[in-house]
This record gives C-alpha cells, structure tokens and sequence, in this order.
C-alpha cells in the first residue's frame, strides 16, 4: 500500500496542471504485481525536462516490475477537492521498476486538486515505462 501511495504521489505531481472542463483519464490507478521476469539490475542515467528537477546518473533499475499503473478517469470524491486542476489525457499504462539512484532530499511547492503545499523528495523509488496491456488471460 505504501508503495503505491507513493507512485500516485508523484503521478498527482507530474500531472497537475491548467484547470479546464470536462471528464479525463488524468490519473493513474497503480496494481502491485507478480512479474514472471528474472531479477535482474541495469544501469541507467535519467534526463528531466521538468523545470526543478535534476538529471541523475549511476542511477539501478531493478527488474522485474512491481507495479502496474492504468490511466483513469476519477470522479465523486466526498467531499469534493477545493481545486479542480486537471492534467494530460493518459493513454499509456505503465510498468513500474524499483529505482535507486544517489541519495539526495530536496522540496518542491506543488499544486494539485487537494492543496497547495511544500513536498520533501527523499530520494527515488520507481522509473514507470509506457506499457502495452493486452486482454485479461
């Protein structure tokens, strides 16, 4: 439950944006998984585009995956969120890794439909990648 917490976390961060009408699949509903691929670690450096943010090398991923995170459309929260910032249309499902890169903290003032507060980045926790989800077996 933690770890999910954590990846909706920094979903509800990446995807908060301008507020604008309608209902969109801007949220992402995370399934911790049973993944049938051998463990096994890879290096990685990461890039941002993402204005605050740093990019990081000597970074691991670890397979297989822990997650599997599906775009939704959330509606009906009691009671209703004081702002109603709304993200990107999601298509894309994601097959979250765990991740460890250098350790570093560092805050971030980050808005989203619940409040505007300061956040605390203790280090990182998953690298999610654009998954292709076929019919349920």
């Amino acid at each position: 439950m933690k770890l999910i917490s954590v990846v909706l976390a920094a979903a509800c961060l990446a995807l908060a944006g301008a507020a604008r009408a309608g209902s969109i699949t801007d949220h992402l509903k995370c399934y911790k998984v049973k993944d049938s691929h051998t463990k096994e670690s890879r290096g990685a450096s990461l890039a941002t585009s993402t204005m605050g943010f740093e990019n990081e090398a000597g970074c691991t991923v670890k397979l297989p995956a822990k997650l599997l995170c599906n775009h939704v459309q959330k509606n009906h929260v009691q009671p209703p969120p004081p702002n109603m910032a709304f993200g990107q249309n999601l298509v894309d499902s994601y097959l979250c890794y765990a991740l460890k890169c250098p350790k570093r903290t560092f805050d971030h003032m980050v808005m989203d439909q619940f409040a505007s507060r300061t956040v605390t980045l203790k280090g990182t926790r998953y690298l999610c990648s654009p998954a292709s989800i076929s019919q349920p077996m």
